[in-house]
């Protein structure tokens, strides 16, 4: 399989999940609508997801900053909000790019002012869109 993809877990896939489905042989872009036969394709490895990229970050409202830690062996990238947040200042996106998809949501204030809403593992779009959903980001 493509590295940039990986097979889901049945766990993940919700209504309005992204993903593709192989249709005779062809990926094709889907989103769930339903839960008509999802357990059995899952299991038959009909769906694929693509892990999270700066292209999915950009669709979602944000826009790339720059790079980070290319000296450091741990690259990733900063993504600065194109809207405020609840009448807030912009949020701040950081993603780590060494294959582990850790996420840093944040205001990107100084350490006495700085506000992390969340920090951990998004793997995927649908996943970055439920956690900035919760967040209050939408």
């Amino acid at each position: 399989m493509d590295s940039r993809y990986y097979k889901p877990e049945l766990s993940e896939v919700h209504v309005g999940f992204e993903c593709e489905a192989n249709v005779e042989g062809k990926w094709i872009p889907l989103m769930l609508q339903g839960f008509d036969c999802v357990e059995e394709y899952v299991k038959r490895d009909v769906y694929r997801v693509k892990y999270l990229d700066r292209d999915d970050i950009e669709s979602l409202g944000f826009e790339y900053e720059k790079a980070y830690g290319k000296t450091t062996g741990i690259e990733g990238s900063y993504f600065k909000s194109t809207h405020k947040m609840n009448n807030r200042s912009c949020i701040w996106l950081d993603l780590d790019l060494d294959g582990s998809c850790d996420v840093t949501i944040h205001n990107n204030e100084d350490w006495e002012d700085r506000h992390t809403w969340f920090q951990g593992t998004i793997k995927n779009k649908s996943e970055l869109k439920r956690v900035l959903k919760m967040i209050g980001y939408e």
